[in-house]
């Protein structure tokens, strides 16, 4: 039988960050915490055995941004892979089927490449999908991996069908010592120049009007 002591797995100091850990999930299956922990200045996915050794294994990082979370699937939240965003949300999934399943659904669902697993079954053949991209705020899917069938359960905005909605681009903008400053730019259907939107920028219709 396990014992009940109490074990340290780390600590998290404000003004120590880069010798700090972020703990996120506690993963049943393979008897694991994983937590977010700095690699060359960034935050990096790390998972440490729960059985005692407090073994650290580093699962995932990116040279670019940082890991902002894990993903989770199943009644029990087995963990499949880590998010992170560039120009738009991204997944790393370390779990082979998992993988191998969006891919199917990037696939199946090229206009919606933002996809993430909202929920599954318990024995995770039926599973909920969540697919938006920078023009469409979202629908739900239900996938059922056995019969290989995909049918759309939820338009998560049904009032916005039919309207045309604006691209958002990814750009950057240089900084007063030179940095690039990531940003996006969404401009009003038809408008290109974006001089001619920038009086408008301040008023509170703004984010709505612009999509």
């Amino acid at each position: 039988m396990g014992s009940r002591d109490w074990q340290k797995l780390g600590s998290y100091t404000v003004d120590d960050e880069a010798n700090s850990i972020n703990p996120l999930a506690v993963d049943p299956l393979v008897d694991a915490a994983y937590v977010l922990k700095k690699l060359d200045g960034r935050d990096a996915l790390y998972r440490i055995s729960l059985d005692g050794s407090l073994q650290t294994d580093l699962v995932f990082a990116s040279k670019e941004v940082d890991v902002a979370g894990v993903v989770a699937v199943g009644r029990g939240g087995r963990v499949i892979g880590a998010s992170y965003s560039t120009d738009r949300p991204q997944v790393e999934y370390f779990d082979p089927e998992y993988r191998a399943v969006a891919r199917q659904l990037a696939q199946a669902l090229p206009k919606l490449p933002i996809i993430q697993f909202a929920g599954a079954s318990a024995d995770e053949q039926t599973l909920l999908i969540y697919a938006a991209s920078d023009v469409d705020p979202g629908r739900i899917f239900v996938f059922d991996r056995a019969k290989k069938t995909l049918v759309e359960a939820i338009n998560l905005r049904p009032d916005l069908k039919g309207r045309t909605l604006s691209p958002r681009r990814p750009i950057t903008y240089p900084a007063a010592d030179g940095t690039k400053i990531p940003g996006y730019l969404t401009l009003p259907p038809g408008v290109t120049d974006p001089k001619g939107t920038a009086r408008h920028r301040d008023a509170a219709w703004w984010p709505i009007g612009a999509r």
